[in-house]
């Protein structure tokens, strides 16, 4: 491992250590990619489908809604 000319310094490895909160953050993180992206493969396709039009007069309505009035 380490030749007795060259011994660790001390805190040598501490820039490779990571807090227990830190290890969770990154395994949650992980953990969203991970879901996100099987979700992506679920739902792909249906997210490449046309709006039914009926559902997209009612999307267009409640934008309508929304925005105070304005010419169109």
């Amino acid at each position: 491992m380490w030749d007795s000319f060259h011994p660790p310094r001390p805190g040598a490895f501490s820039e490779w250590t990571i807090s227990a909160e830190e290890a969770d953050a990154r395994i949650a993180r992980a953990m969203r990619i991970c879901v996100g992206n099987h979700l992506r493969q679920m739902y792909g396709e249906i997210l490449k489908e046309p709006i039914p039009p009926r559902i997209a007069e009612l999307l267009r309505r409640l934008d309508d809604a929304r925005v105070p009035s304005r010419e169109r």
